[in-house]
């Protein structure tokens, strides 16, 4: 049995699907917020009763852990453990987090940023997730889920690779670790570039806003907040105060 473990956002649905070849009739599949009867998803292993009890599903996807304890018992039981490791293409990873989550969430963290931590600021949802944007670079952001030493590695940014050999290639070699043959990778191939078509088309607005040092028509404010942390970030501009001035100096 295969466990993908993944941070909210770092389409271990969608992994989860090509794993196993779970295709489906609609071209309008959601990866991440379509849960399918094959793919037994827990958001943390405290569901470790439901997982033995349950027998109809053929992987596993998990978002959440609780602790290193409750992996253990799959670590020495035979079950296979991916961990979808998220260290770049943070653009694309965040325009996907957002993407996901329910709307009350998102909501929840913006109020939280207007009301408390980033109160007195004039761009206070931009700055939150500029900040955002630099801890992930950091590695202290979406700590949801731990890598252990004995997981199978595969890299988010793989699903971003623009050539169809190359994405194919990423997923053959995980395919070889796993001993498994993946199916289908031309078909899987075109599904993600179809169905990530709104995530692809918002972050080449971003990057293009980042290039232009101007905000691109049609962004929200934390699509605004990611290009002022990627420009910040790359331009070594680590200093809350200056976060204001260059949104408005991009407006």
């Amino acid at each position: 049995m295969i466990i993908v473990k993944y941070p909210p956002g770092a389409l271990g649905n969608f992994l989860c699907s090509v794993l196993i070849n779970l295709q489906s009739n609609s071209k309008n599949m959601d990866y991440g917020k379509d849960i399918k009867e094959d793919i037994l998803h827990v958001w943390n292993f405290d569901s470790h009763s439901l997982i033995k009890s349950k027998k109809n599903y053929k992987i596993i996807s998990c978002n959440y852990d609780l602790s290193k304890e409750y992996f253990e018992k799959y670590y020495n039981n035979e079950y296979q453990i991916i961990f979808i490791n998220c260290v770049n293409y943070f653009i694309e990873y965040r325009l996907n987090f957002l993407h996901k989550c329910p709307p009350y969430f998102s909501e929840e963290q913006n109020k939280f940023a207007m009301e408390n931590s980033w109160k007195g600021f004039n761009h206070p949802i931009a700055c939150d997730e500029a900040r955002r944007i630099f801890r992930l670079y950091q590695g202290y952001e979406q700590n949801h889920v731990s890598l252990d030493s004995r997981d199978i590695i595969f890299n988010f940014g793989d699903f971003y690779l623009e050539k169809l050999e190359e994405w194919e290639n990423s997923l053959l070699i995980l395919g070889e670790k796993l001993k498994i043959h993946i199916k289908n990778l031309d078909f899987w191939f075109n599904n993600f570039k179809y169905t990530q078509k709104f995530i692809l088309d918002k972050a080449s607005k971003i990057k293009q806003s980042i290039k232009e040092n101007k905000f691109c028509f049609g962004l929200s404010e934390n699509e605004k907040g990611i290009v002022l942390g990627e420009y910040c970030f790359l331009n070594k501009i680590d200093d809350n105060k200056k976060f204001d001035k260059i949104y408005d100096n991009f407006s």
